[in-house]
């Protein structure tokens, strides 16, 4: 028995080993370079210019690797879709509302207090953008009312839909944000 259990857990160990060896070695420079290439043609026509794209895509790879260690392959297309929304979405407040090189403090030209950036970007409306949406409430959302938070978001994608029906603007100017909140409440 004493043998065993012995046999098992050198068996347990191999196993893990061998699974960490493989999440951390999925990430080499060959792999990383495809799914960079397959990122910089996606991104070539809302990053036209090839020194910002290039920050684009090492920015997503970045973490794309912290968030997927066992790489793209490991999660559904629509979780992966999702995840690299959400990471654009982040690159996008980034890089608009600090200057590359500054210290936090300064501020873009397009930089206003009190909103987020008065240079706005239209989007296709999409499950991801709804989904997206729908995050950002909810995460910040009493744990208790998630039902009133529902149908809050139910409210405010509808409302955002009938006021912007193909395209969306990004981000979304806090007027529309107060305007379509204060109609749900």
């Amino acid at each position: 028995m004493k043998n065993l259990l012995i046999i098992l857990i050198v068996f347990t160990g191999l196993f893990l080993s061998k699974s960490n060896a493989y999440s951390q070695s999925i990430w080499t420079s060959d792999y990383e370079s495809k799914v960079s290439d397959q990122l910089n043609e996606v991104a070539k026509t809302k990053y036209p210019n090839d020194d910002e794209r290039k920050q684009y895509v090492a920015y997503v790879i970045s973490h794309l690797k912290s968030e997927l260690p066992g790489g793209i392959q490991s999660v559904s297309s629509e979780r992966l879709i999702s995840l690299v929304s959400t990471i654009s979405t982040a690159y996008y407040y980034a890089s608009h509302d600090v200057k590359s090189g500054s210290n936090g403090n300064e501020r873009n030209s397009s930089y206003r207090e009190g909103s987020r950036s008065s240079t706005l970007e239209y989007v296709h409306w999409s499950l991801e953008i709804e989904k997206t949406i729908r995050d950002g409430i909810m995460k910040d959302w009493p744990k208790g009312y998630l039902g009133d938070g529902r149908r809050f978001c139910d409210c405010f994608i509808k409302r955002l839909q009938l006021t912007y029906p193909n395209t969306l603007p990004m981000p979304l100017p806090d007027a529309v944000i107060q305007k379509t909140a204060n109609y749900c409440k």
